[in-house]
């Protein structure tokens, strides 16, 4: 595996740690792009080297631990010890810091009281310490984990954040008591008693000082002073960059949501409603609530090197949308950079609406159906097809000819009144002019990103027809980017492409 601090491929509950999936494999290099490969969970071991790379530096430390494979020792969850020791882990960072006590060190380690599992440090290889109380050190990320009822159509969110509060330590212990006071000097002697004769005898001579007291014994020691007071909760600021991140509170011991104003208590989540919970397509969520799911904005997260964002679901039959395209518009031209490279473009214009858009679903998304409208006059025609790609912009990227057999009859309803001339037919993704030793006559005839076009003569060198999107036909200077055009109708739409 390689695996790089900066990103959450590799966090603790990533689902990379239980199965048997490789990612990014062609990776092969000892370099800084993530990867995991077969041997995760082919190759037997007796000793493991485990490396850090920091400023361009690698440092290395070698343990001696005998398993069918790193992921039998992983995969299942539990705790297995190891004894490198502290100092031995530390040499991977020279300038590493760790907490005086705990020191609990191997694979999967986590706190060991079920109730701290969740909220507090955790590796799948690695070493932990703690304070003697709690932990302080500042708030760092928030993760959170979802499990599905059986019969509830809701979401239980358990959040985990690393040490996000400091708890004031206890007081000092009372200090010990001073000895005691030495004791008084003894009683001076008494007068001497009468002589013989009767004669009154001389004074009798001072008593000697009586000795000196004990020492009075130690005093005991005070109890415990209280626990100081709860400290300042660190995660205190909801801004608009904040929106979609969630806090555990512990004053108020509730989990809370920034929804870009303020912090909002939300215990129960749903896959899709947040950008630390969301869904892996549109089609999930359809899946997932069934009947009862909304159209509208959902995060998704289609695969494990995206972040997540925010796309406009039609839920109840988990469509993506990936594109807007306004007809009267030349943003999205055959010829525009749109169509080539990973860039949004205003992807906060989520609704289906006139509003142009191009999301990251256009390069993330994978796909088995694309789902195509076309608006006019404040009505949305729709049609579906069948066809299986990574993305979108798999297909259309490379400039590469792919065809489709929709056929004229469906691609028709699309513009009810449209109009096509009668031969060529020639449909699918980047289609135009075949007449390809000729490089610009192929440029300046009718194209279409997706779509059909149509000719007078049967071999489509010349199309001057066209219905789809992304389209153009540079030699009648038509720059109508989705629609449809046969030399005097030339319809302009509003153009959606979804995909589930």
């Amino acid at each position: 595996m390689k695996i790089d601090g900066n990103q959450q491929t590799f966090t603790y509950r990533s689902g990379l740690w239980s199965n048997k999936e490789t990612f990014q494999p062609t990776n092969l290099d000892l370099d800084d792009k993530e990867a995991k490969l077969a041997s995760y969970w082919t190759l037997p071991f007796t000793e493991l080297r485990l490396g850090m790379k920091v400023d361009g530096t690698i440092r290395w430390i070698t343990l001696g631990y005998s398993a069918s494979s790193l992921y039998s020792i992983i995969a299942d969850g539990k705790y297995r010890s190891t004894s490198i020791g502290e100092n031995m882990w530390r040499s991977l960072l020279p300038t590493s810091s760790l907490q005086d006590n705990c020191n609990r060190e191997g694979f999967n380690t986590r706190a060991t009281r079920p109730r701290y599992i969740l909220n507090h440090a955790g590796a799948r290889l690695g070493f932990l310490a703690n304070v003697t109380v709690v932990a302080t050190s500042d708030a760092e990320e928030t993760v959170i984990t979802h499990t599905k009822a059986k019969t509830a159509k809701t979401v239980a969110v358990q959040v985990e954040t690393r040490c996000t509060h400091i708890s004031g330590v206890p007081g000092a212990a009372g200090a010990a008591g001073t000895p005691g006071a030495p004791g008084a000097p003894g009683y001076r002697g008494d007068r001497g008693s009468p002589g013989p004769g009767g004669q009154r005898g001389e004074k009798g001579a001072t008593g000697k000082v009586g000795p000196k007291g004990v020492p009075g014994e130690t005093g005991v020691k005070g109890p415990t002073g209280p626990r100081g007071p709860q400290g300042v909760f660190r995660l205190n600021v909801c801004s608009n960059d904040r929106k979609g991140m969630m806090r555990y509170n512990q004053q108020v011991k509730e989990v809370e949501y920034c929804d870009g104003n303020s912090w909002v208590i939300q215990l129960l989540l749903t896959p899709g409603s947040s950008s630390l919970l969301p869904a892996t397509s549109c089609r999930e969520i359809a899946l997932y609530y069934k009947s009862s799911a909304k159209n509208g904005n959902h995060w998704i997260k289609p695969s494990y090197n995206n972040l997540p964002y925010q796309a406009f679901c039609d839920a109840n039959e988990g469509w993506t949308l990936i594109m807007k395209i306004d007809g009267n518009q030349q943003t999205f031209t055959y010829r525009s950079k749109l169509w080539s490279n990973k860039e949004t473009f205003q992807p906060t214009n989520l609704d289906l609406d006139d509003k142009e858009a191009k999301f990251a679903s256009y390069w993330t998304l994978p796909f088995t159906e694309l789902r195509l409208g076309m608006k006019v006059n404040g009505t949305i025609r729709w049609i579906t097809f069948s066809y299986s790609a990574s993305s979108l912009y798999s297909l259309i990227t490379d400039e590469k000819y792919r065809s489709t057999n929709i056929g004229e009859n469906k691609w028709r309803p699309l513009l009810p009144a449209s109009s096509l001339q009668q031969f060529c037919n020639r449909e699918g993704f980047n289609t135009g002019g075949t007449n390809g030793h000729r490089r610009s006559s192929y440029l300046s005839y009718a194209r279409a990103r997706l779509g059909l076009l149509a000719s007078n003569s049967n071999n489509c060198d010349s199309p001057d027809s066209f219905l789809g999107f992304g389209t153009e036909y540079s030699h009648k200077s038509i720059r109508n980017s989705a629609g449809n055009y046969n030399g005097r109708v030339n319809t302009r739409a509003i153009a959606y492409i979804m995909a589930r």
